[in-house]
């Protein structure tokens, strides 16, 4: 029997699949220990970084250790030695790029540090504002390896992704608030000022549109004008016409103001925040200092700050931050968070990351590789900062014949969202 004979009398399941979870928070896990893991660097010895056909780095999402991997499951035909890594483009690009690489077994080689002209990830954008500006990789979290569906878990269905403050209908700051977060608030209105020209322009369009309807109002038909001439403006006509001169008024006003408001705005900020240590919690008059710039933000750089998240958001980024930091960081994670970290968030919102199997379909990509063995799916999850489009998934594909021979060189990359 083929292999492509053997995969096709396992329809529909194919393979059984493994699923890959997110260890919990140190210090109740070790993290050093990890074997396989999403983000941070690869261990790829000898392998060259793999590249887009123009030559641009591809991003690390995950090593898995195939050692690990039969144990979990001894039924795999997979070889007993090295490791799997999965590279990415860049995951708005469609279609979007990927590699995967047969590298030397984790942990008998030291980490690869990316290219040096590694891109950075997507920003924050209109859909998820609060992504982490700026990051070239993926933060790293080490991975458990399970067979069992039961021990594999997903956010539960009445719960909202970790870093949405949409997840508990808060956006004030929690009790136990970081400098961290101020510096983070900095940063992305840093990361957003030098949009200030396109979101200028947009204020300016719709300042012109409010022009034109005041000249659409006074240039009615000639019997119309004429009447005007004699009467004087009806009443609702003059009610209208002063509104629209105010709010033209105002607009004008602002847009022409924006720059010297901007620049008062960002040295208070900077003068603020100078020298902080993002460890220091703040002070209940820090706090509503922070609570204060941000409502400056929100009003007085309205051109600039259209897609300004909550103070909350700017918390959670902290968390997640310190979550993969030192242990000393994950130590100043409250107690409450690190226990929904630990129980709560541990998977995605839908589906798992997951190895062989059937895997989540969004739109037809199952149905379009039925004799194909998908090596991995990623999805969607904002604690690795896997913003897969509108809650969509990443997935790797590879034919039977490629996978007897260990060619996985040839794997396919595939990307789907709602």
């Amino acid at each position: 029997m083929t292999p492509r004979e053997r995969v096709a009398a396992r329809m529909p399941e194919k393979v059984p699949g493994v699923f890959a979870i997110r260890r919990a928070l140190r210090p109740k896990a070790r993290w050093d220990t990890a074997r396989s893991w999403l983000g941070g660097r690869p261990s790829m010895g000898d392998v060259a970084w793999p590249r887009r056909e123009d030559g641009v780095p591809l991003h690390f999402a995950a090593q898995i250790d195939l050692a690990e991997l039969r144990a979990v499951g001894p039924y795999l035909e997979i070889p007993t030695h090295g490791a799997l890594a999965f590279f990415i483009g860049n995951p708005d690009d469609h279609p979007v790029r990927g590699a995967v690489r047969l590298v030397p077994s984790s942990g008998t080689v030291p980490p690869t540090a990316p290219p040096s002209d590694m891109p950075p990830l997507p920003g924050p954008d209109t859909l998820y504002p609060n992504v982490l500006p700026g990051a070239s990789s993926f933060p790293m979290w080490p991975l458990d390896l399970t067979a069992d569906i039961d021990a594999a878990p997903s956010i539960p269905e009445n719960s909202y992704t970790f870093g949405s403050a949409s997840r508990d209908f808060r956006s004030h700051l929690p009790e136990t608030a970081y400098w961290d977060t101020a510096l983070r608030f900095t940063a992305f209105l840093d990361y957003m000022r030098p949009q200030s020209a396109a979101q200028r322009a947009l204020a300016q369009s719709s300042l012109d549109d409010w022009v034109a309807k005041r000249r659409t109002l006074l240039k009615p038909n000639f019997m119309t004008r004429l009447k005007w001439r004699f009467d004087g403006l009806p009443d609702d006509v003059a009610a209208t016409l002063k509104r629209y001169d105010g709010i033209i008024k105002e607009r004008r006003t602002k847009i022409a103001t924006f720059d010297k408001r901007a620049d008062a705005f960002f040295d208070d900020l900077a003068a603020w925040t100078d020298g902080r240590d993002p460890t220091q919690r703040l002070d209940a008059a820090e706090k509503q200092a922070l609570e204060g710039f941000h409502t400056r933000a929100r009003t007085e750089l309205a051109v600039l700050t259209g897609g300004l998240i909550s103070l909350r958001d700017f918390a959670d980024l902290t968390i997640r931050e310190f979550a993969v930091g030192t242990d000393a960081q994950v130590a100043l994670i409250p107690e409450e968070e690190r226990d929904a970290l630990n129980n709560v968030y541990r998977g995605p919102r839908y589906g798992h990351h997951q190895i062989f199997g059937r895997g989540v379909e969004v739109q037809t990509e199952y149905s379009d590789h039925m004799f194909d063995l998908m090596l991995l799916q990623l999805s969607f999850d904002t604690l690795t900062n896997f913003y897969f489009g509108d809650m969509g998934n990443i997935s790797f594909w590879i034919s039977p014949e490629d996978f007897a021979a260990g060619r996985f060189e040839a794997a396919t990359v595939e990307s789907e969202s709602h």
